[in-house]
């Protein structure tokens, strides 16, 4: 391709220079930017159009969608949108599974309400969080394990004696059989290390944060040092499954028996528990690092903060993302804790996620209320309805130059009712009840778990069987279109014809035949572009 006298983007320096040297003197309200002061890449060539005077960039694709609005009834195009449109609902999840959130940011949402501050109780009674201690302490190099278990002892021995105060250390228990954290462990899998079998006297070969990585290795490590804590008279114990409850339950009994509490951890999961179910006549704090220094985080200064909405605070933080649940695509935690706060009315639909003996129509429905808030359309009545309003928002809001993101959309109503019962189930866990995971968001994949994304079809029949390929070997492998998109071959492709791979469906009498099926070539090529 060769660019002609408009391409400039060798020039993007001097233009930028060129511009500065405009602005220089001139208040804010004084300066103006000319669309011929831009610089223009060699994609205007192949994706530009004239528009008065001017040359703008565009995507195809952006101004296909924009056609399909203007030509399409209301009624054939909010179709679409009870589906995904994708082979997985892409706002909630990823190439590997859950989208993951920022849990930073809940804490800096607090941090806004209720400032931390580094006034240490008196007579402090430590409870650490096992997770962050195996981290936070820095192995020495070289050393055997029994040195390392030392550095450990003398840490947690130290930092109490420094505060004039006690602890005790909980850890993370590891054990087999399936986990709803099975999702995140595979996504630690990606960067793990190999089993390490070691004894006391084993000098160690490894780095921390890999040895770290593997969970049998942090499993053999926990026994060493729990033998060694408490034989330094450090009460230390090992949870039966993840530490974050037990951490905050123990710190909540200390406080029910006179002590101050203080939990060591950076967690934000142990902070939204000590906030949600630390009794308010009662007081526990969390000591952390923020910047480089420690500061100190009370349960009750956050439930002042918070008023109503702290018993809530679980319910959001799975809702916007933990190791269970799915992150929704750009959706910020400030924007559904100001929800939160502003309305008693939606505090109240919300309030069925705290309840034990909740139905699943009662948390699908409360689910898709508090979506509905969060994306901003509370009155379209349904997320599959509200799916359509906001795809016709974007695309007539988006420049031309930008691509549709399909993951900005809300996920449809069958996706979100799934996310919402892994969100009840991970509350519920939360407050010591033991629920069932098959039967909330859901299933059992070789002795792992795993969630169900959706119960529904990518996109209607008529429209999947126009996504074909044209693979010379028996469709085996992710080369195959059809395998790719999560779809059965089928007789529109072009050498196996659906019959003759191991990716073909298996035949049913009611098949709808090829011919019968594309009898409207031009309505189903429009179809097919929707979903691309």
């Amino acid at each position: 391709m060769a660019g002609d006298q408009r391409i400039n983007c060798e020039l993007a320096l001097e233009v930028g220079h060129e511009l500065v040297r405009k602005m220089a003197g001139k208040t804010f309200g004084e300066v103006t930017l000319k669309r011929n002061d831009r610089v223009l890449p060699l994609a205007v060539m192949n994706s530009s159009i004239n528009i008065g005077s001017s040359v703008e960039p565009i995507n195809e694709s952006q101004l296909f969608h924009r056609m399909l609005v203007l030509n399409l009834s209301d009624d054939e195009l909010a179709l679409f949108f009870n589906y995904e449109l994708a082979p997985r609902p892409t706002s909630l999840f990823d190439e590997i599974c859950f989208r993951k959130s920022n849990k930073a940011a809940l804490i800096k949402v607090l941090d806004q309400l209720a400032a931390p501050h580094n006034t240490m109780p008196n007579l402090p009674t430590f409870v650490f969080d096992g997770g962050h201690l195996l981290h936070h302490v820095v192995w020495p190099r070289p050393a055997t394990f029994a040195e390392i278990a030392n550095a450990y002892v003398s840490f947690v021995s130290n930092f109490s004696k420094r505060h004039n105060g006690t602890a005790c250390v909980v850890f993370d228990g590891y054990v087999s059989g399936p986990s709803t954290k099975d999702p995140e462990h595979v996504r630690r899998a990606l960067r793990t290390s190999a089993d390490y079998v070691f004894e006391e006297t084993t000098v160690t070969s490894t780095s921390q944060a890999l040895f770290l990585s593997n969970s049998a290795n942090k499993q053999r490590l926990i026994s060493l040092l729990v033998t060694r804590l408490s034989a330094a008279g450090i009460h230390a114990f090992q949870a039966e499954g993840d530490a974050d409850r037990p951490v905050v339950v123990k710190a909540i009994s200390l406080a029910e028996q006179g002590h101050n509490a203080v939990i060591v951890g950076e967690d934000t999961d142990l902070i939204a528990l000590m906030t949600a179910l630390t009794p308010r006549d009662l007081s526990v704090s969390i000591l952390s690092s923020s910047g480089g220094s420690e500061v100190i985080r009370g349960s009750r200064d956050l439930q002042v903060a918070l008023g109503p909405s702290a018993e809530l605070l679980l319910f959001l933080h799975a809702m916007k993302g933990c190791d269970t649940t799915s992150a929704p695509y750009k959706r910020s935690v400030k924007n559904g804790l100001t929800k939160l706060i502003n309305s008693a009315a939606l505090r109240e639909i919300v309030q069925v996620f705290n309840s034990p003996n909740a139905t699943q129509d009662a948390i699908a429905a409360a689910g898709e209320k508090f979506f509905l808030q969060l994306y901003g359309l509370p009155d379209a009545g349904t997320l599959n309805k509200a799916r359509y309003v906001m795809y016709k928002r974007i695309i007539s809001r988006q420049p031309f130059y930008s691509k549709f993101d399909l993951a900005s959309l809300p996920p449809t109503t069958d996706a979100a009712r799934l996310h919402s019962f892994r969100v009840y189930h991970q509350v519920q866990a939360w407050r010591g009840v033991d629920l069932t995971p098959m039967e909330w968001g859901w299933k059992l994949v070789a002795d792992k778990l795993q969630p169900i994304q959706t119960t529904e079809p990518p996109a209607p029949t008529r429209l999947l069987k126009l996504i074909l390929c044209n693979c010379k070997g028996d469709c085996s492998t992710n080369n195959c279109e059809c395998r790719r998109s999560g779809l059965k071959c089928s007789s529109l492709c072009g050498h196996c014809l659906g019959t003759s791979c191991k990716n073909a469906a298996a035949p049913t009498d009611g098949e709808v035949d090829a011919e019968e099926a594309v009898d409207d070539p031009e309505q189903i090529l429009s179809e097919c572009a929707l979903a691309f």
